[in-house]
C-alpha cells in the first residue's frame, strides 16, 4: 500500500516540475488575416404576381435560384380576370384597356457590396443606355422600377426599408448612383415591372394615369413589336 502511494506522488511531482518549466518559456505565434477583394454583384429573380397585388402573397422562386441574365417580359395582354386576379389595380387598368405580363411576372435586382478594400465612397450606377422609341414615348418609360433596402430578419424572410416612390426606368438614362450608406447594414433591391396603373394614385403620381410623372401604361395604341434596350448595373467603375 505504501509503494503505491509513493508512485503517486512522484508522478504528480514530475507533473508539477514539468509545468512550470512551460511557463517560463516564450512563445510567438504567427497570426493573419486575409480581407478578400471587394466586389459588387447582383442577383436578378422572377417574381410571379398575386392577389391583392401588395407584394405579401407573391410567388418567389425556390431559395437558392440561379440569378437570371435579362429582364424578359412575357408577351402582353389585356387585364382581365382571366388573365389576373379579380384584383381592385387591375380593374382600374381593365377600365383605361391596359395590357400586362399574361404571366403577372415582375423581377427583383439584388446589389450588394462584399469584401473590403472600398473607398470611403462606395459608388454603384445604374442607367437605361438603351431605350427604344415607342410611339411619342420609350421603352423605360412604359417600365416601372422601385429602389429599396433590404435586410434578413431571418432565415428566409426579409424586411424592406426606405422605400423610393417608383418611376420610369427610362429616367436613368444619365444614371443614378447608390452610395456607401445604400450598402451598409443592408443591400439594394430594385423591382421591375410593366407600368400597370395603381389601384388607388400614390403620392406623386399623376392623378389621371396613377402612374408617376412622365411614365406610361401599355395600351391598344401602341405598335405590336417586340422591343429591347438594356438596363445596366456599373459598379467600381465597370459593368458587373
Amino acid at each position: 500500500m505504501k509503494y503505491r502511494i509513493l508512485t503517486i506522488l512522484f508522478l504528480v511531482s514530475l507533473f508539477s516540475f514539468g509545468f512550470h518549466a512551460t511557463e517560463s518559456q516564450a512563445v510567438d505565434l504567427a497570426t493573419s488575416v486575409t480581407m478578400p477583394a471587394g466586389t459588387v454583384g447582383f442577383h436578378i429573380s422572377k417574381i410571379i404576381a398575386n392577389c391583392p397585388f401588395d407584394g405579401t402573397t407573391d410567388t418567389w422562386p425556390t431559395f437558392p435560384s440561379p440569378s437570371l441574365t435579362s429582364l424578359s417580359f412575357a408577351t402582353l395582354s389585356e387585364l382581365t380576370a382571366l388573365t389576373y386576379p379579380p384584383c381592385p389595380a387591375v380593374d382600374t387598368g381593365v377600365k383605361l384597356g391596359v395590357f400586362g405580363p399574361s404571366d403577372r411576372g415582375y423581377y427583383a435586382v439584388d446589389i450588394a457590396v462584399s469584401g473590403g478594400g472600398f473607398p470611403p465612397s462606395v459608388s454603384v450606377t445604374t442607367s437605361m443606355p438603351s431605350d427604344p422609341a415607342i410611339g411619342t414615348t420609350t421603352l423605360g418609360h412604359k417600365i416601372l422600377a422601385t429602389y429599396t433596402h433590404v435586410t434578413f430578419v431571418g432565415p428566409a424572410a426579409t424586411n424592406t426599408v426606405d422605400d423610393a416612390t417608383p418611376f420610369g426606368i427610362g429616367n436613368l438614362a444619365t444614371g443614378r448612383t447608390l452610395g456607401t450608406s445604400d450598402f451598409t447594414g443592408h443591400w439594394v433591391r430594385i423591382y421591375i415591372g410593366v407600368a400597370i396603373p395603381h389601384a388607388t394614385a400614390l403620392s406623386g403620381d399623376d392623378p389621371v394615369t396613377k402612374l408617376p410623372p412622365n411614365t406610361f401604361p401599355w395600351t391598344a395604341s401602341d405598335p405590336a413589336s417586340s422591343f429591347s434596350g438594356m438596363f445596366r448595373i456599373d459598379g467600381a467603375g465597370s459593368p458587373i
